[in-house]
C-alpha cells in the first residue's frame, strides 16, 4: 500500500511540475457559480476574489485587492475571519467544512459552509490562505447536523421585524428552551438571541445604506424596541453609531 501512495503521490507531483500556467486552477474558480473562492496574504490582504464573492460583497474585484476583511465586514466579524486565518497558517493545516455568518451587500445574513487551506512559499514558510465557501442551501450532506435547525434559521430571516421569543424558536425545533439554546448554540457558535440580534443590525445596515429613513424608521422595520435601542446595539456590534455608518 505504501508502494502505491509513494507512486501516486510521484505521478501527481510529477504532473503539476509539467504545468506551464500556475493561473490555470484560479481561472476556473472565477467561473464557478456556487462556490465563493478567495486568497489573501499573511496580511489579511485579499489577492484574489471570484467572481461570486464579488457579488455578495458588491464590489469589483480590482476594487477588493489589497484591502481586508475589515473594509467589509462588522469589527466582530472581521476579527473572527482573521483569527481563523492565522490558526490556518499558523498550524499550517487545512480547515474544513466550518460554518460562517457572512453579510452580503445589503446587509442579509446568510450561513455558509467555508474550508481554508495555508499558501506555502517555495521555503515552506506560509504566506497567506485559499479559501472557499458554498451557501448551505447548496451543500447537501455536509450541513446533516443543521437540519434540524433549518426551519428555525428561515423563521428568524423572514420574520425578524417581528417579536420573536427564544421559546417560539425551540417549539419550531420540537426542544426545550435550554436543550434549543444549548444545540443552537453548539452548532453554530452564538446564542439564538445574539443571531436574532445579528440578523436585525444587518438588516439595520442595509437600510442605513440604501435609504433615508430615520432611526425610528429603522428600529421598526428591524425589530427593535426603539431608535435608542438600536442605536446601543449597533454601536456594541458595529464599533460605530448609526450615523457613523450611514456616513461613511
Amino acid at each position: 500500500m505504501a508502494h502505491v501512495n509513494l507512486a501516486s503521490a510521484k505521478l501527481r507531483n510529477d504532473f503539476f511540475k509539467r504545468l506551464g500556467d500556475d493561473q490555470v486552477f484560479v481561472r476556473l474558480f472565477s467561473h464557478l457559480p456556487a462556490v465563493y473562492f478567495f486568497i489573501k496574504d499573511a496580511e489579511g490582504r485579499f489577492i484574489y476574489v471570484n467572481k461570486a464573492l464579488c457579488g455578495v460583497l458588491g464590489e469589483s474585484e480590482h476594487s477588493v485587492i489589497g484591502r481586508t476583511d475589515n473594509d467589509f465586514f462588522s469589527p466582530e466579524l472581521a476579527d473572527a475571519y482573521r483569527a481563523e486565518d492565522r490558526e490556518v497558517m499558523n498550524a499550517r493545516k487545512t480547515i474544513a467544512d466550518r460554518i460562517w455568518l457572512v453579510p452580503d451587500r445589503s446587509g442579509a445574513l446568510h450561513w455558509f459552509v467555508s474550508t481554508k487551506t495555508p499558501l506555502m512559499d517555495r521555503q515552506g514558510r506560509a504566506i497567506g490562505i485559499a479559501g472557499a465557501m458554498q451557501d448551505v442551501q447548496n451543500t447537501g450532506a455536509v450541513l446533516g447536523p443543521y437540519e434540524q435547525m433549518s426551519d428555525v434559521v428561515r423563521f428568524i430571516s423572514e420574520s425578524y421585524a417581528k417579536k420573536i421569543a427564544v421559546g417560539q424558536l425551540a417549539k419550531k425545533a420540537h426542544l426545550s428552551e435550554s436543550q434549543f439554546t444549548r444545540r443552537f448554540t453548539e452548532l453554530f457558535g452564538i446564542t439564538p438571541a445574539r443571531y436574532l440580534t445579528r440578523i436585525r443590525i444587518n438588516a439595520a445596515c442595509g437600510l442605513l445604506t440604501r435609504t433615508d429613513f430615520d432611526l425610528t424608521a429603522i428600529a421598526e422595520r428591524c425589530g427593535f424596541h426603539d431608535a435608542s435601542h438600536l442605536s446601543k446595539l449597533f454601536k456594541s456590534q458595529m464599533g460605530v453609531t448609526p450615523g457613523e455608518y450611514r456616513a461613511r
